[in-house]
């Protein structure tokens, strides 16, 4: 698992895993936005709200599986199969946990989020709390190894998955179900991908010390990622548990799908951060004057970039939902345009977040 340490290579590895990890987000945008354009005339906001408070328990079920495991196995240079081995067994016992806590749960999830319509989507995706971790740890190790083209390549296909079942569900029953199995069958197939790729056979092992020491540098991280995913999802939550019925629940639908729109360029900063900035720059920490190159240049690519996607959102928002989203989301439009604002300044801060977890001073964040 250890790197070597030629400043050339890497420099190579991290430039054309910068290109091709760019070029291969930008086609899964153009995929995801294709799904979108169907799924808008296809499904009501009520069904994507119903969606969004299923993910605000899944989302959070996953974080938890996880408690910062993986962003120390990233930046461990003295990584070794029993690490790997430590986090996957880990995250998946804590998967199963989580899982089975969401099944039990789940009645009074559906009460807490006015809307007993989500109780057995609840249910059926607490069954896959366990396939994140086995997902997660084949990605890490090839993120480890630099291998950003192999990641990008599946990430894109599972894209592919995602907006086919996704439509092809939508068109023949109309209903919160289609956007879950879309989900399913992207994870399931970026399983299968990443583990023929990445190539190491699964290695199941618990050791308390191993385990432990994980812990202790990806604390900091797993804190960061706990209160920023509060944060961010605590907007979603007030909608869910404040707005009664229907009504809540087709709100929620529109500020959703408004903040999914309007993060598109965070969403590059954060996907780039979790993805290149940290296993790449964790390679330089010793070298303090390469570190500040390196950054420089990447922060000002993703700006020039990402900070036009605001501007065009402000003042085209009512001509974009009326093309791309069709009759019936009017509403968005404010909605939007704020959010494109705040969603920008959030990735700035994560942007920053993920410097310092790459040095190994997630303490400082």
């Amino acid at each position: 698992m250890n790197r070597g340490g030629d400043p050339d290579r890497l420099r190579d590895q991290v430039y054309w895993g910068l290109l091709s990890f760019f070029a291969s987000f930008l086609l899964s945008k153009v995929v995801e936005l294709a799904k979108n354009y169907c799924l808008f005339r296809l499904l009501t906001p009520e069904m994507f709200g119903r969606y969004g408070k299923m993910m605000l328990v899944v989302g959070l079920g996953m974080l938890l599986s996880d408690l910062g495991m993986g962003v120390a196995l990233v930046r461990r240079r003295d990584a070794t199969p029993e690490m790997a081995g430590a986090v996957l067994t880990s995250g998946m016992g804590l998967g199963c946990l989580w899982g089975a806590l969401t099944w039990v749960l789940a009645p009074s999830l559906g009460e807490w989020l006015r809307d007993p319509g989500v109780v057995p989507l609840l249910r059926f995706f607490s069954l896959l709390y366990w396939v994140n971790a086995a997902v997660a740890v084949p990605q890490l190790l090839l993120e480890k190894q630099l291998r950003f083209s192999a990641v990008a390549g599946i990430n894109l296909v599972s894209q592919v998955v995602n907006g086919v079942v996704s439509v092809v569900w939508a068109w023949h029953a109309p209903g919160a179900w289609a956007l879950v199995a879309g989900g399913v069958a992207a994870l399931l197939f970026k399983l299968a991908a990443l583990r023929w790729v990445e190539g190491s056979p699964w290695r199941f092992c618990f050791s308390l010390e191993v385990s432990r020491g994980l812990w202790q540098e990806g604390k900091y991280a797993f804190r960061s990622n706990l209160l920023f995913w509060l944060f961010q999802r605590s907007d979603q939550t007030l909608i869910s548990v404040a707005l009664p019925g229907v009504g809540g629940t087709r709100w929620l639908g529109y500020y959703s799908k408004a903040s999914e729109i309007a993060c598109f360029a965070p969403n590059l900063l954060v996907r780039f951060g979790q993805q290149l900035l940290l296993p790449a720059l964790s390679c330089l920490q010793q070298d303090r004057e390469k570190l500040r190159a390196a950054v420089g240049t990447i922060f000002r690519f993703l700006a020039f970039f990402a900070l036009p996607f605001p501007a065009a959102i402000w003042c085209w928002g009512p001509a974009i939902v009326r093309a791309y989203c069709g009759p019936g989301w009017e509403p968005l439009v404010p909605l939007l345009q704020i959010l494109s604002v705040l969603g920008f300044v959030r990735a700035l801060a994560l942007f920053s977040g993920g410097l310092f977890y790459a040095v190994g001073r997630g303490k400082w964040e």
